[in-house]
């Protein structure tokens, strides 16, 4: 029966991760959009332009949210 739970652990373990190394790097990418998008903002594009963008740093924002939830979510669950 150890050796079951042991295995079960050492999957649950690799599991916990994999998902957070996942999230590691898609939070890593909306950094690089983050920066991205706020050098865009500070430049000088036209209005039209302007709300999309700031459509776009929000809806960012929002998916790191999202991201730093489930890094703690997951933290919590397999850890």
């Amino acid at each position: 029966m150890g050796i079951k739970n042991a295995s079960f652990e050492d999957t649950t373990d690799d599991t916990g991760k994999t998902i957070l190394n996942a999230l590691q790097v898609i939070n890593r990418h909306l950094a690089v959009i983050n920066g991205r998008l706020e050098m865009l903002l500070l430049s000088d594009l036209p209005e039209y332009v302007m709300s999309d963008l700031i459509k776009a740093y929000q809806a960012e924002k929002e998916a790191s949210q999202i991201v730093h939830g489930l890094n703690l979510f997951c933290h919590k669950s397999f850890y």
